[in-house]
């Protein structure tokens, strides 16, 4: 009674913490005396907030702990997926890469013609055509470009063979 008469005060709640045999209290204290009676009247509602911390902190752990696997459990998840999904694309990269600049005839082998990779394949193939037939025609310019040269220089050639050295 004393305490609830120390914590009170007119026409307002009172709201407080009180320690009591290792419990933390929250006290809530309402001064309802009347003003036609002279004795003192209060409502004091308590509770427990060490019950109710208690279970908070069991929620929170138990929260955090399956926050924590299902992190670990999405990633790992994750990972294998894209893992998956990236494969298709690792090995066509893989493929390219044993393509020699030398050798131009070899191609990626194209696995699925339907799918996004596949299509990619292809058109890498297509790509390396074109770049063979380049070359192929950078070379069958440069043959008719030296075979031009070479003629009339093989009759340069044999005109000067035919001159004099001594003759003005």
């Amino acid at each position: 009674m004393t305490a609830a008469k120390q914590r009170a005060k007119s026409e307002q709640t009172v709201i407080s913490d009180h320690e009591l045999d290792g419990q933390t209290l929250r006290i809530g204290v309402i001064d309802v005396s009347l003003p036609t009676d002279d004795r003192d009247a209060f409502l004091v509602i308590g509770t427990d907030l060490s019950t109710q911390r208690a279970a908070v902190y069991d929620s929170w752990w138990r929260f955090t702990g399956i926050s924590a696997v299902m992190l670990i459990l999405g990633s790992l998840i994750s990972y294998f997926l894209v893992g998956r999904i990236t494969a298709p694309i690792t090995r066509l990269r893989e493929a390219a890469q044993k393509i020699p600049a030398e050798d131009l005839e070899r191609r990626v082998p194209v696995t699925k013609a339907d799918s996004d990779v596949g299509q990619l394949a292809q058109h890498f193939n297509y790509m390396l055509d074109r770049i063979e037939d380049g070359f192929d025609q950078q070379r069958q310019f440069l043959d008719d470009a030296a075979h031009e040269l070479r003629t009339p220089l093989a009759i340069l050639h044999g005109n000067l063979g035919l001159m004099d050295a001594v003759d003005p």
